[in-house]
């Protein structure tokens, strides 16, 4: 199933009979094409720890934004005196009670969804669109952003550019350590790369210990200092990891390349 599939199938009506609830998506922002669930009376948005659901971004506040679900299942969002705004359709609000389908702005750079679903939907949703052991998205959501980014940066002129990333000797690490850290390695091998990504560029497991950063808007010149990048963060703290005999910490490093697409031209 294609995303654009799965998009598709997130603007229709849940299944009858389903119980549905209220959910967010993040279309834009540090948790990009995560989901979460509204499941509590109050849910608190915002860049503090202790928020229930956290965003990083510089342009949110520590407690920016709160959702609010009634006995009956009704949805109230209320901005917590944020100091960039929350935006429903572009309009600045303090409350308002949400219907479904609302696209929400938090500050400047996180721009989420909202919608009532029922949990096919959100199945449906995770498959389409995530590796399950990394949480980053997989190579069938790649390929389908690949296509439509190749087109728009074709139709424009504009550059695009792609980082390949490869764990070093990672059978080594599994035949050492065993799968656990190995799949520990690829977890954290994922979070360090999606610190170092824009709201724009897309993190990827391609398949095994192979990993893609799909940059719009990046030249070849921007591209290969995002990969030296990855490289020095990858290299300057060990990885924690769990093995037979105990926790283990582990120095990895990675190999990269970059291609790009300049004026419609591949090189």
């Amino acid at each position: 199933m294609s995303y654009d599939d799965t998009e598709k199938l997130l603007g229709e009506a849940p299944l009858p009979g389903n119980p549905v609830y209220p959910s967010l998506v993040v279309l834009a922002g540090t948790a990009k094409g995560q989901s979460f669930r509204l499941d509590q009376v109050e849910t608190i948005v915002g860049r503090a720890d202790d928020a229930h659901i956290v965003f990083p971004d510089r342009g949110i506040s520590r407690h920016h934004a709160k959702f609010t679900r009634s006995p009956d299942g009704n949805v109230v969002l209320t901005d917590l005196g944020s100091t960039n705004g929350t935006f429903v359709a572009e309009k600045k609000v303090d409350s308002i009670l949400l219907q479904g389908g609302e696209r929400i702005r938090l500050g400047a750079a996180v721009r989420l969804k909202f919608d009532f679903r029922d949990a096919n939907e959100e199945q449906l949703l995770e498959a389409a669109t995530r590796d399950e052991l990394t949480g980053v998205f997989n190579r069938n959501y790649f390929k389908e952003r690949l296509r439509v980014e190749w087109a728009r940066a074709t139709r424009h002129r504009t550059p695009l550019s792609l980082v390949f990333i490869d764990a070093d000797h990672f059978k080594s690490i599994n035949d050492t350590h065993g799968h656990l850290a190995g799949d520990a390695v690829l977890r954290e091998l994922a979070a360090r790369m999606i610190e170092l990504s824009r709201e724009e560029d897309l993190v990827v497991r391609y398949g095994g210990e192979e990993f893609i950063m799909l940059l719009p808007e990046t030249d070849h010149v921007g591209a290969a200092r995002l990969a030296e990048r990855v490289r020095q963060v990858v290299a300057e703290s060990p990885f924690a990891a769990p093995s037979p005999t105990g926790p283990v910490e582990l120095a990895v490093t990675v190999s990269l390349g970059v291609a790009w697409l300049i004026d419609g031209l591949a090189e």
